[in-house]
């Protein structure tokens, strides 16, 4: 469901997601990054609450930003200084697709205004604030990470080397299965760091 902020607030923004709630993952992620002005990475690497409350309230604005069907638990966090840099990827689950979700981040008029709202209102944040909570609309960038397409090798030998060669037919047949084999352990990996994210509540 989507998260509004009528309903919760920064405190109490995250869901709480255990391994058996955790809905599949798309394999491609829609990746977001935008610079934050006022804020600094020092003071929330010293306060590790602090730093848990502003990565909360940024999933939370951005859960509420993608629309119905996101929520926190599909959106991950990371940040680094330059006034305050926030690198964030959501996994829509299956029943909504990535391009969708780009398309509704690109053109929202709101986007901004609900990251400086969620973040302003982080508790005890404004203690350590250099300056107004603002986001910089030219930084802001939105793509799509691709998996990565999974190349059929076996075109990609002669059909006289494969008669020529029983043991490299052999092999050549492999590697499709062998790359569907890598990619379904990716995913299960994807689901992993995901659940752990959400139990340490500190992605």
């Amino acid at each position: 469901f989507a998260l509004t902020k009528q309903d919760r607030g920064p405190e109490d923004a995250e869901m709480a997601v255990g391994p058996e709630q955790m809905q599949p993952l798309s394999s491609d992620a829609v990746a977001i990054s935008f610079k934050i002005r006022g804020v600094t990475l020092e003071p929330l690497l010293q306060a590790k609450p602090l730093m848990k409350a502003t990565k909360k309230a940024l999933r939370a604005a951005l859960a509420q930003e993608c629309g119905q069907g996101i929520g926190t638990e599909h959106v991950a966090v990371s940040l680094s200084e330059g006034s305050l840099i926030v690198d964030a990827n959501i996994w829509p689950p299956p029943s909504i697709s990535c391009a969708f979700v780009k398309d509704r981040l690109k053109s929202s008029s709101s986007l901004l205004d609900t990251i400086q709202t969620w973040v302003s209102e982080v508790p005890n944040l404004d203690k350590v604030l250099t300056g107004p909570v603002r986001v910089s609309k030219s930084s802001v960038s939105v793509s799509i990470i691709r998996s990565g397409d999974e190349t059929d090798i076996s075109h990609e030998a002669t059909t006289s080397d494969l008669h020529s060669s029983p043991s490299l037919s052999k092999q050549v047949q492999e590697v499709p299965m062998q790359l569907t084999d890598v990619r379904r352990i990716l995913q299960q990996e994807q689901q992993n760091v995901m659940i752990k994210c959400k139990e340490l509540q500190d992605c």
